[in-house]
């Protein structure tokens, strides 16, 4: 994550926006204040639903045995377009 100043937030909005806005994720250091993040809102949904669906203990738990067995290559193999049709 890059850090920038405040002052080259105001210089540079638009093309920190841009940025932003392509995935990059940054920190605004404040002299005066705590720092702030900006993300894009894209960004920041994909954050709360992770944080969701990790809260409830019972998919916490499926989701690393789904994990556990992906990494032992326990995994199936789909043709979506079959699937519908």
């Amino acid at each position: 994550m890059n850090t920038i100043s405040t002052r080259e937030f105001s210089q540079n909005m638009k093309s920190i926006f841009e940025k932003v806005q392509s995935g990059e994720v940054l920190t605004l250091h404040r002299s005066k204040g705590g720092d702030v993040v900006l993300m894009s809102s894209q960004e920041y949904d994909g954050i709360m639903e992770t944080l969701y669906q990790l809260s409830n203990p019972a998919n916490a738990a499926h989701i690393a045995e789904s994990i556990a067995q992906a990494d032992q290559g326990k995994t199936v193999k789909l043709d979506i377009g079959k699937l519908w049709s």
